[in-house]
């Protein structure tokens, strides 16, 4: 028999978006790429990733905004500021690390 207070934890939904935003985070990091560098052009990464144009456009979006990548058009998209990157993989720790209960 199961008690009331039983508790179970939410399986946690992640977008696409978000997933290649993880991915190219982790990139960043293991890879210790430097700012200023040049990541692939955005076709490279649609085939490297198996993602639609539009979904990797999104995450390039999410990345620029927390300054872990710096999008220049017609040039090309650079990883940005080191110090930025450390704190977002932090966040992502901490954001995966979160239970349902510690939000409420």
């Amino acid at each position: 028999m199961v008690g009331n207070d039983m508790q179970i934890e939410a399986i946690e939904r992640q977008t696409t978006a978000d997933l290649v935003v993880e991915r190219i985070a982790r990139v960043i990091k293991e890879q210790n790429l430097s700012a200023g560098e040049r990541l692939p052009g955005e076709h490279e990464l649609v085939e490297q990733l198996k993602v639609s144009r539009p979904v990797l456009r999104e995450a390039l979006a999410r990345l620029q905004s927390m300054g872990l990548v710096d999008i220049q058009r017609g040039r090309g998209t650079f990883v940005g500021n080191r110090t930025s990157l450390a704190n977002c993989v932090r966040l992502l720790r901490s954001a995966v690390t979160i239970s349902p209960q510690e939000l409420r």
